[in-house]
């Protein structure tokens, strides 16, 4: 039985993101092409990989097992590729945050990162909890405190929200309204206390937070 490495590669974006919707960014596929994919893996190793879920995908006992080889396949992989390029770090630093925090981050990535550390970054841009414990991220930075008690973690600083208006009024801020998150990031506290106290106020919605400030 050959197993290609581009369906691994999909298996891994797939068991580390948790479902369809959220690998179709990393894979540049449709759902429904990963979903077909998916099934002739699992057809090709003869047992289920993944428990459908409305939440999304959870690993088989047999999809775990080969989480952990695929994962050795791909370091292999990926040194091949730093042979042939020339040497890079073999270390990936993981950092899980939502938009804001990521931009800030990347708008000071000299303060926590040097070539001297040894090590490269990834940044995993998502207002979700992303899998630490199935190595989707090495470090994530959220709002909240974690619940998993396999997870430690420690408060880095303090958040302070308020209401804004654009430097030009616009006949929805005159009239009182207001712009809101929708989709994933709509799962930030910050989001959720604009909906609770002004949800029927909200004339204009995005579900990127960037072009929500705009």
């Amino acid at each position: 039985m050959d197993i290609g490495w581009d369906d691994l590669r999909l298996f891994l974006d797939v068991a580390r993101l948790g479902g369809l919707s959220a690998a179709t960014a990393t894979t540049r596929l449709s759902a429904a092409t990963l979903g077909r994919r998916v099934t002739a893996l699992e057809k090709q190793i003869g047992e289920p990989l993944f428990v459908r879920q409305q939440t999304g995908y959870r690993l088989t006992p047999v999809g775990e097992e080969l989480l952990r080889r695929a994962e050795d396949v791909e370091a292999a992989m990926q040194s091949l590729t730093r042979w042939r390029e020339g040497s890079l770090p073999d270390r990936i630093v993981r950092v899980s945050a939502g938009p804001w925090t990521s931009a800030f981050i990347s708008a000071h990535i000299g303060e926590v990162w040097t070539v001297d550390d040894g090590i490269r970054m990834e940044f995993v841009t998502t207002t979700d909890r992303v899998d630490i414990g199935r190595r989707a991220a090495d470090v994530g930075i959220r709002s909240e405190r974690p619940t998993e008690q396999w997870l430690a973690g420690r408060q880095s600083g303090k958040v302070a929200h308020a209401l804004y208006s654009g430097r030009h009024l616009i006949n929805g801020i005159a009239a009182g309204l207001f712009v809101g998150v929708t989709g994933e990031g709509a799962n930030v506290a910050s989001a959720r206390w604009l909906q609770a106290h002004h949800g029927d106020r909200i004339a204009v919605r995005g579900n990127n937070t960037h072009s929500v400030r705009e």
